[in-house]
């Protein structure tokens, strides 16, 4: 019997952001030292840099015009 936890984090193969943080974090080295380096971060109340997240809108004439 192993005496470690595993769970599971999935990422949308849709979702842009989403790809962006799966890219990220792989990039990071090994994934659950990054993880746990995050939440250990978390419970110290170390806040990490946050960047502006930018959802791209619709737009349309109407949207344009008020813009304008």
């Amino acid at each position: 019997m192993s005496k470690r936890v595993k769970k599971d984090v999935s990422f949308s193969q849709v979702d842009p952001h989403e790809i962006k943080l799966l890219q990220h974090a792989l990039k990071q080295g090994v994934f659950s030292r990054y993880i746990k380096r995050l939440i250990d971060k978390d419970m110290q109340g170390i806040q990490t840099v946050e960047r502006p997240h930018y959802e791209p809108i619709s737009t349309n004439k109407s949207h344009i015009s008020s813009v304008i």
